[in-house]
């Protein structure tokens, strides 16, 4: 009887759950472990009195939804973009139909006339891209320099006579590389970072490729018109209107609930988002629809200028405040100067790049910031630069901050928080980047152009997502409590916690 009950007695397995217990212990492990080398600090040098954050209130429960909110919002809005339309659309057309009867040396070297097809301001940019097609008899490999020129007239929307964009052609130097398997690279023939008609006509003619008939066979010249979708641009106006209202009601209700107490109780993170809300309306920029209605690159601009200085801004914001929380001394020359000069750092580069690169384009149509990365190698110095001091910089106070703060529960709670948000965010970003260009994102990517080819708005809207969410989540975190509200007391940070 005996025998014939162990035949039949399995062990009981663990459960799903308790083998997810027991990962997060070994890692809570590790922590204590690791933790064990950062000196802590049981004393403070400020005795911060400052309004009661929602923060302080949340459960474990709730700080665990807090970021289930967070993530579900971000997905929501990549949904929401998987479903949009694509990003870019491509007109295509051959030199072979256009032009039935030319020969293999024209081809070759052109003259070309083509007309552009229809367009309007929801198209917003144009690209012309050439790709020249060989016969693959020979399986061979070559790099070839010409001499690019291009004459363009713009046709007005109301068909009256052509007018010339530019009284003389433009010449650009080129480098045609063509593979054995992959043929030949397409060649970028002008960009318009505008657009003020409704068809353009071109004049193209390649000088220094006659005499690769010689040795090869020119069978076709495959002409691309690339611009945005005007629906992808449609729908990026009304994303962009939505996340304006409700970073306006986010900041005037901040605002409202602010009101009762004076500045100086709030709390370091209140002062901030108090100043981010508000720039997020600019970032989501009002005056965005102002692209489509002018005929003029100052809109364009001007949206550019607002992203980097948010962007700047937000990057203030880090530093600010894992070196706020343990700085009692926050004066101008001491605290802000040294984090001002090195955010500053970033954003004149960016700012000033994107002016010499929209000067170069205004000027000469056939500018492409791709084939001459040299014009910018300066900028990507500095802009590398830069970004390695601040990034550096930023870690030496993240960890400077949790050695001397975490035994306070307080003050623990909030690097907690920020530094988890902050990582997602982090991660976010890392994920859309390298899925958007691969592995070699930091190699030549300074400068955006269309190479990278987007098959739906996904990245536009987690992006925009993941900006507005991150600072409505800060926001509702960082507000005061209802029992600050209610009974109107002040905090201080240096007191136990039930957390």
């Amino acid at each position: 009887m005996g025998d014939s009950y162990m035949q039949f007695y399995n062990t009981p397995r663990a459960s799903l759950i308790f083998r997810i217990r027991q990962a997060v212990s070994h890692i809570t492990d590790l922590y204590s472990e690791f933790s064990r080398f950062i000196a802590p600090a049981y004393h403070h040098d400020r005795c911060e009195r400052s309004v009661q954050m929602k923060l302080y209130n949340l459960s474990r429960r709730e700080f665990f939804l807090t970021f289930v909110g967070f993530f579900s919002a971000l997905g929501v809005c990549a949904l929401l973009g998987l479903a949009g339309p694509a990003m870019t659309m491509t007109v295509q057309e051959r030199a072979s139909q256009l032009f039935p009867n030319i020969n293999e040396t024209q081809l070759a070297s052109g003259p070309f006339l083509v007309k552009s097809p229809a367009l309007s301001p929801y198209n917003y940019q144009l690209w012309l891209i050439a790709k020249i097609v060989l016969s693959n008899s020979k399986d061979e490999s070559f790099k070839k320099s010409f001499q690019l020129s291009v004459s363009i007239e713009g046709v007005p929307t109301d068909l009256s006579d052509p007018s010339s964009i530019s009284d003389t052609p433009h010449n650009r130097s080129r480098e045609l590389r063509c593979g054995a398997v992959e043929g030949c690279d397409p060649i970028t023939v002008l960009h318009l970072s505008y657009l003020t008609h409704s068809h353009l006509i071109v004049l193209m003619r390649f000088h220094g490729l006659e005499d690769i008939v010689s040795w090869t066979r020119v069978t076709d010249v495959i002409f691309y018109y690339k611009t945005y979708n005007p629906s992808f641009m449609k729908v990026q106006i009304w994303v962009r209107f939505i996340f304006l209202l409700v970073a306006f009601c986010a900041t005037c209700w901040m605002g409202h609930s602010l009101r009762k107490y004076p500045f100086c109780d709030w709390s370091l993170e209140q002062a901030w988002i108090s100043v981010l809300l508000p720039t997020l309306i600019f970032y989501n920029n009002p005056l965005f629809p102002l692209v489509f209605l002018m005929d003029s690159w100052v809109p364009t601009f001007v949206d550019s200028l607002l992203q980097s200085s948010f962007m700047a801004a937000l990057l203030l914001f880090w530093l600010c405040i894992y070196h706020g929380l343990r700085q009692n001394d926050r004066s101008l020359r001491s605290f802000f100067l040294p984090k001002l000069v090195l955010v500053g750092w970033l954003w004149c580069v960016v700012v000033v790049a994107a002016c010499v690169q929209k000067q170069h384009e205004l000027h000469n149509p056939l500018y492409s910031a791709a084939a001459e990365t040299n014009h910018f190698y300066a900028f990507k110095l500095c802009f590398y630069s830069a970004g390695a001091i601040y990034l550096l910089y930023l870690i030496y106070l993240i960890i400077r901050a949790y050695s001397e703060l975490r035994s306070m529960p307080y003050f623990d709670l909030r690097l907690r928080f920020a530094t988890l948000l902050l990582l997602s965010v982090a991660c976010v970003v890392m994920a859309v980047l390298v899925a958007n260009f691969g592995v070699g994102v930091l190699e030549d990517n300074f400068v955006a152009d269309l190479s990278t080819r987007y098959s739906s708005s996904v990245q536009f809207m987690t992006f925009y997502g993941l900006v507005n969410v991150y600072l409505l989540t800060m926001a509702y975190v960082y507000s005061p409590s209802s029992r600050s509200i209610l009974g109107g007391c002040l905090t201080s940070d240096t007191l136990l916690s039930h957390y």
